[in-house]
């Protein structure tokens, strides 16, 4: 997937879970691309190829930086204790989590298991950069805006109640 796929995914997830702020859902979107740092062609592995590229060379793409063991616990300990951690981790777990949608799928336990992991039958796993993805990115930010929107309502119960 595309980085603006990842960032209208993760700010989907966030909204509908209800962040608020344009702080936390700008953490949210910068962890949404944080898992391709290993890829120099990126968005993000662009901007920071001096972290890009021996990352890839040492981890390949999907590899670890693509695993759940790596951003579960920087999420679990930004629950706890420090909040930014917390929205970093799951734009990051998003990110993965997206990426079992493509065609190649992910190796989300990687230190563990080189299983790859897909959600999706080959005939409908998305290709990066296709229609398919654009109209995926298309859909998913028209979840984000109405979580965003039920978020500033009061709710989904506060509208149920109001209806």
């Amino acid at each position: 997937m595309t980085a603006p796929t990842h960032i209208a995914f993760s700010l989907s997830t966030a909204l509908l879970f209800g962040a608020e702020g344009p702080a936390v859902l700008g953490l949210a979107a910068g962890g949404a691309l944080l898992p391709d740092i290993d890829h120099p062609q990126s968005a993000i592995g662009r901007v920071f190829f001096f972290f890009s590229i021996p990352l890839n060379k040492y981890f390949g793409h999907r590899g670890f930086i693509h695993s759940f063991i790596l951003w579960l616990p920087l999420t679990i300990l930004g629950y706890f204790f420090f909040k930014p951690g917390l929205y970093l981790g799951m734009g990051a777990l998003s990110h993965c989590l997206l990426d079992c949608l493509n065609i190649s799928g992910v190796a989300l336990l990687h230190p563990v298991t080189e299983k790859i992991f897909v959600l999706a039958s080959q005939r409908y796993r998305i290709g990066t950069g296709s229609r398919q993805e654009f109209i995926l990115m298309v859909a998913i930010g028209f979840i984000g805006w109405g979580g965003g929107y039920i978020g500033s309502q009061g709710g989904i119960r506060t509208m149920l109640q109001a209806f």
